[in-house]
């Protein structure tokens, strides 16, 4: 699955989501017929805006608080990675089911995901789409055809 190109004609729509707490992309392109949109969970902070051409949002601070997913509790902690080796802050889950469903979800828009327990230990690791840990994860990959 692609989730970025590479062409100068790519236009960006970035907002940011603050139920998610991040980032939230539109990518297109006339060049290569691209269209991708999704949530970047390596850009979390709201100050450091994506790209230059990104206008700053503007909260109506009169609204109701959202609960952002990264400041739920949870022993289980999921880091997101970019191209770069940059991450933003984790999202937290207690569920094998929601870190699972999360993986599903984002393991082609990042390019490496960890899954860290409370004691720093990577439990789950997803690099460029594929499950490399644990062993019985790795039947979620999709089967390469020869």
């Amino acid at each position: 699955m692609k989730t970025n190109c590479f062409c100068k004609t790519k236009e960006e729509d970035w907002t940011y989501d603050r139920e998610l707490g991040c980032w939230y992309v539109i990518r297109t392109c006339d060049t290569c017929s691209y269209y991708w949109e999704g949530p970047d969970h390596t850009k979390t902070n709201l100050s450091v805006l994506p790209t230059k051409d990104t206008p700053r949002p503007v909260y109506n601070y009169n609204d109701p608080p959202v609960e952002s997913l990264r400041e739920r509790k949870g022993k289980y902690r999921i880091y997101c990675y970019d191209h770069l080796g940059n991450y933003g802050k984790p999202v937290r889950c207690d569920e094998f089911n929601d870190i699972f469903e999360f993986c599903e979800l984002n393991k082609f828009s990042h390019s490496r995901i960890n899954v860290v327990t409370t004691s720093d230990e990577i439990c789950i690791q997803v690099k460029t789409g594929l499950y490399e840990f644990p062993p019985e994860w790795k039947m979620f990959n999709p089967q390469v055809t020869k």
